[in-house]
């Protein structure tokens, strides 16, 4: 509803403080066109651009800006570029430069990134997807995307983790720290008959609600020989931590030299993350240890962009992973369609490499209060782009406002240009998204925001070709309208109207939303996007580990919709299904809020609890790599029909969501999982080959064979002979296979 039409109902507000740029609105917004042509037999093709059009309007704003990328410098340009200044959606900053994401017409070739390098720093390139990563000081940007190849260059923002997501409240702590207290002491049942509870400083909390004590004690597996690779932020860089990799390793919750519970191989680090990580990836390799702690572990850091997360699947599976995990979303990781992460994914996955991600902690709940208590609230998808007028302080902003139009919200015969949010502050970050091929996009959109105190906050305009626009405002208590803007100043090209959705990632904040239910032509509720939502991705939801069957409120819900085909080997352009592709995740439930020495909040001395999917996604690929232990034949779909139909049914009632896509099949049951895994059929024993038997030629020039005392007539008698025996033979062995048949 329109801010005009409520003026009365919002006595006290307080303003906002902004970090969504104004500035670059009245730059752009219903100006010149800004994106690449289709064309081709079938399939979109790509066209460079100029340097004017390529760079995104965050890196023009850089690139203008004199390039000073310090800390003081940023924190005064954040506002206006419409991103926070650490966490996720921030800029990535390394020792003066900036990450970007470089799309390509073609290759690249070698003489493009001889030509980009000598420009930035190349992190990752990829002939298949037509993409370079790389570090790019703020004066050189320009030049980069001059180069007559490229066709667009983007910021490559800050990915979310488990960390960004601040998940638990206080009225979760204070369980936390009263479960801490009663189970600090208890034992934790072993791995094997050399290790128990007193090797580690920290209880394996998470054991217990997962049966994998009795799992452990009654098939006798720990994860032996089966490596466990991990994806996120960092492992050992960030700093000022509480504690280092080796502490952890004298501490009995990473393995290690000098480990006291005996497992002296170390984590290996394949790629370690930038300094602005969180080390997360360590909280995680200690969950993956606590549940499996013979398996071999592995660590790779996701890196800036979708083409550095894809090449760390890569990594891990060429350095011998079984199992991979993480709790990276990329926030530019397609909604509609898969990028170069969910490809890899399939890859590793006709692999035998079974892939786990989080679900996400991007689900939050209405407030009680209000008619949207109990709601999810934090997507919104409209099936298709239906234009209405736009609000006044958005059209007074605009170069020609007869070139904008905005989502109309209301699903019936009226007309609603916003849906009202009831927020009660924090950091909101806003991923919007829309159904066009990544790197062919022609529409033009934004989102805008009215804060209490009656100003309008637009984000900045997408890159040219991507379908996607991310920005991130800092709120203070009150209500806020929302609107999404299409711009369609570059001519006839940009009026579409695609399947375009907006997700929230409000850490908790939203508590209530005008429009919260879906209906004809609107989905609400769905939080898994990218490839977590990819169809060989097993995504984790999570519940408390004291209360396992109850999920987490922020856990995130299915389905996903696609509407492109990802065939990078034909295209790097998607091109559309003949039907929507719904695909089923999360896949099934684990637990959180295990215990570390390091990462969470804290609950006691030395003891921190690790919320979200990012910790319950790691205790699931253990469990999973308990059951690759008991049969290494088994392939990954039989591991992962196994895990999950063996769960444990949850009757969880929220309203706007079916239970299925918010827990999966269940919460995982490690010992019914290895029961059914140790069910699963054996392979068919290979037989050993019959010799054939080499016959003897007699000498010429005698009748006697030399040195065997043997004449003709002995030898054909002794042929006779074996010629029984061998048919004897044969008939027992008859006999025997008919005696044997009936116990197969």
């Amino acid at each position: 509803m329109s801010r005009s039409t409520r003026r009365g109902v919002r006595a006290g507000a307080i303003g906002a403080v902004v970090t969504l740029g104004v500035g670059l609105l009245t730059a752009g917004l219903g100006g010149a066109a800004s994106a690449a042509p289709l064309g081709g037999a079938g399939v979109p093709a790509v066209t460079s651009g100029t340097a004017d059009d390529s760079l995104s309007p965050r890196l023009r704003e850089l690139s203008a800006g004199g390039g000073d990328l310090s800390v003081e410098a940023l924190a005064a340009v954040a506002p206006e570029l419409g991103v926070p200044l650490t966490g996720a959606g921030s800029l990535q900053v390394d020792d003066g430069r900036v990450a970007v994401s470089v799309y390509l017409a073609s290759g690249p070739s070698d003489a493009d990134l001889a030509a980009l390098g000598a420009l930035g720093e190349v992190t990752a390139s990829s002939t298949l997807f037509h993409r370079v990563s790389a570090l790019v000081a703020p004066a050189d940007l320009a030049a980069v995307s001059a180069l007559p190849n490229v066709t667009t260059v983007a910021e490559a923002l800050a990915p979310a983790t488990g960390a960004d997501a601040s998940v638990t409240t206080d009225a979760v702590k204070g369980a936390i720290a009263t479960a801490t207290s009663a189970t600090s002491t208890a034992a934790t049942a072993a791995a094997d008959a050399d290790a128990d509870d007193s090797c580690r400083t920290v209880d394996a909390n998470l054991v217990p609600p997962l049966g994998v004590d009795t799992a452990w004690s009654d098939y006798g597996v720990t994860g032996a020989g089966i490596t466990i690779g991990v994806i996120s932020d960092s492992f050992a860089s960030a700093p000022g931590s509480v504690t280092t990799p080796a502490e952890d390793v004298a501490a009995g919750l990473l393995p290690g030299p000098g480990n006291p519970c005996g497992d002296e191989t170390p984590v290996e680090v394949v790629t370690e993350g930038a300094d602005s990580g969180t080390d997360e990836g360590r909280a995680m390799a200690q969950l993956v240890y606590s549940i499996a702690p013979g398996a071999r572990i592995l660590f790779a850091a996701a890196g800036t962009d979708e083409l550095t997360f894809h090449d760390a699947i890569l990594d891990l599976a060429d350095a011998g992973a079984d199992v991979i995990v993480d709790d990276i979303t990329m926030l530019s990781d397609p909604f509609y369609q898969d990028g170069p992460i969910g490809w890899a994914v399939e890859q590793v996955t006709a692999r035998n490499v079974a892939y786990l991600a989080a679900a996400g902690n991007f689900t939050t709940l209405g407030e009680e209060g209000y008619p949207s208590a109990g709601y999810p609230l934090t997507s919104y998808e409209a099936l298709e782009y239906q234009p209405t007028t736009c609000p006044d302080g958005v059209l007074e902003q605009v170069i020609d406002p007869t070139t904008v139009d905005c989502l109309d919200f209301d699903p019936g015969a009226g007309e609603d240009a916003t849906n009202t949010l009831t927020l009660k502050g924090g950091s909101l970050t806003v991923d919007l998204q829309w159904a066009e091929a990544v790197g062919a996009a022609e529409g033009a959109f934004r989102f805008a925001i009215e804060t209490p105190a009656g100003m309008w906050l637009i984000s900045p305009a997408n890159a040219a070709t991507l379908p996607n626009v991310i920005g991130s405002i800092t709120t203070t208590p009150g209500e806020y309208d929302f609107a999404i803007i299409r711009d369609t100043s570059s001519g006839p090209a940009s009026e579409v109207t695609p399947r375009i959705k907006v997700l929230l990632a409000d850490r908790g904040q939203t508590a209530a939303a005008e429009y919260f239910e879906s209906g004809d032509g609107v989905v609400i509720g769905p939080t898994i996007t990218g490839h977590a939502g990819n169809q060989d991705t097993m995504a984790v939801a999570a519940a408390p580990f004291d209360d396992p069957l109850e999920p987490e409120s922020y856990t995130s819900g299915g389905p996903v919709t696609h509407l492109f085909d990802y065939q990078p080997e034909i295209s790097p352009i998607a091109t559309p299904y003949p039907e929507p592709v719904v695909i089923d995740n999360p896949a099934f439930m684990s637990v959180d809020g295990g215990y570390t020495n390091f990462f969470g909040d804290p609950v006691s001395d030395g003891v921190y609890a690790f919320y979200g999917t990012s910790a319950a996604s790691p205790a699931a690929a253990a469990v999973m790599a308990l059951g690759m232990q008991l049969r290494p034949d088994a392939s990954v779909a039989q591991l992962r029909e196994a895990l999950t139909s063996t769960a444990q049914a949850v009757d969880v009632s929220r309203p706007g969501i079916e239970p299925s896509n918010l827990t999966g099949s269940g919460l995982i049951d490690s010992v019914a999982y290895l029961a059914a895994v140790d069910a699963l059929p054996k392979p068919a024993p290979t037989p050993t080959p019959t010799p054939t038997p080499t016959p003897t030629t007699a000498p010429a020039g005698g009748d006697q064979l030399a040195a065997t005392g043997t004449t003709p007539e002995s030898v054909g008698m002794l042929a006779g002979l074996g010629a029984l025996a061998i048919a004897l033979l044969a008939a027992g062995s008859v006999l025997l296979r008919a005696r044997r048949a009936p116990r197969r």
